[in-house]
């Protein structure tokens, strides 16, 4: 089936000043009223603690630590082998694996501080690589493309982790098996939803935010973001018709960064003496980033990710106030080092002299 180009697409819209407004105070309502109630939460969760016992579970930190942050390395390693697939897709140029390691790191290190994050993350990204002689075109499809897949790769894994927490429950009989395969399907609808959207032919995805631009005129969906937009959906679509064995192992390779994203609270559990299996782990990890989603609005999801802890700790039966602090803990731990290592990296590759491209 032939791909269809997306020239001659929307025109840009004025913003309009006061419509702009009142969506930013409705925004900034919604996110302090989300805090406040999420601190309070946190809040009464600490108070109850048993600082004694967590100081015990804190000593075996010299161990934890290290190990969550090589569960981490190794997720985004896989994830970065992915988007390394998706740039250099048709015999596109790449960058070295090394490079474009720090090249995330720099670019995720903006999404705890910005509700905006990805989207300034996934800009970062795409200048850095234009340091490199990498067009813009081609580095922007590379990393929307592999965000797409990052995106279905995860809702693959939460359609697995609701249907082994449902199987696991408390629901039994006729009742109960109806539920699970009615929220499964639900689930991999969504899934594959998002798996048309981005691969279908017609550029569903570039028509969607078209379409939302011409109804809000929101200002940020400019004519050229419009634009980048539709190319960086037709390049998702020639990728999956013109290259499906690569494409099936690079969101493999996204599944890969998911789960050793979940070993992280599979090795904090199994440090601290829990009897936890790696598909619980799993459905932790799976449901607080769904937290985190809805919590992206606060900075740094501060207080999001401690209640996503809680509620999926307490889901899978680990009800100790005192193990969901250490391994909220642990996690900020990783967090702040991996934030450390990409400012050290910035520096050094600010400092890096461009090269020039052919013919400049």
């Amino acid at each position: 089936m032939e791909l269809i180009r997306f020239t001659d697409m929307s025109k840009s819209q004025k913003n309009l000043p006061d419509g702009e407004a009142k969506s930013k105070r409705i925004i900034k309502i919604v996110t302090w009223s989300l805090l406040v109630v999420v601190m309070v939460l946190v809040v009464r969760f600490v108070a109850s603690v048993d600082f004694s016992a967590l100081g015990d579970l804190l000593r075996k930190t010299p161990v934890m630590l290290p190990l969550v942050v090589l569960m981490s390395f190794i997720s985004y390693a896989a994830s970065n082998v992915a988007w390394s697939l998706c740039l250099s897709v048709g015999g596109e140029r790449s960058l070295p694996f090394w490079r474009l390691f720090i090249y995330r790191l720099i670019g995720d290190m903006l999404a705890p501080f910005n509700p905006t994050g990805v989207v300034a993350g996934e800009t970062v990204k795409v200048m850095l690589m234009r340091r490199d002689g990498i067009s813009v075109e081609h580095a922007l499809s590379s990393v929307l493309t592999h965000r797409g897949l990052v995106i279905l790769a995860n809702v693959l894994m939460t359609i697995v982790s609701v249907f082994y927490i449902l199987m696991g429950s408390s629901i039994r009989g006729t009742q109960g098996v109806l539920v699970a395969l009615g929220t499964v399907a639900v689930m991999a609808l969504i899934f594959y939803g998002l798996f048309r959207l981005l691969v279908h032919p017609r550029l569903l995805i570039g028509r969607t935010v078209d379409g939302i631009a011409r109804r809000t005129h929101w200002s940020f969906l400019s004519e050229e973001r419009i634009r980048k937009t539709y190319a960086a959906n037709l390049e998702a679509a020639r990728f999956f018709h013109r290259h499906k064995r690569r494409f099936c192992l690079t969101l493999g390779l996204c599944m890969v960064h998911w789960v050793f994203g979940a070993m992280e609270f599979f090795v904090i559990f199994t440090t601290l003496g829990l009897d936890v299996t790696v598909m619980s782990a799993i459905a932790v990890e799976m449901g607080v980033g769904v937290f985190k989603t809805l919590g992206s609005v606060i900075p740094g999801q501060l207080g999001i990710e401690e209640y996503g802890n809680k509620v999926m700790l307490d889901l899978i039966g680990v009800q100790s106030n005192e193990v969901w602090l250490a391994a909220s803990l642990m996690r900020r731990g990783r967090q702040l080092f991996w934030l450390a290592v990409a400012g050290i990296a910035s520096l050094v590759v600010y400092r890096r002299r461009p090269e020039k491209k052919s013919g400049e």
